[in-house]
């Protein structure tokens, strides 16, 4: 894999703009907040023990 591509130019070029900068750290921070969800549901069981209302 290199080092460059054109996304990844683009966005250095595109993250320039403070305003762009803004939403994409916003946007970043919201995706990675539900990744985590995700995950953290992922370590549920999905049948738990009937102690604990399964």
């Amino acid at each position: 894999m290199t080092g460059h591509s054109a996304f990844w130019d683009d966005l250095i070029h595109d993250l320039a703009d403070p305003e762009f900068e803004r939403e994409y750290v916003a946007e970043s921070r919201l995706i990675a907040d539900f990744d985590a969800a995700i995950n953290a549901s992922d370590q549920r069981p999905i049948n738990p023990p009937p102690e604990h209302g399964g």
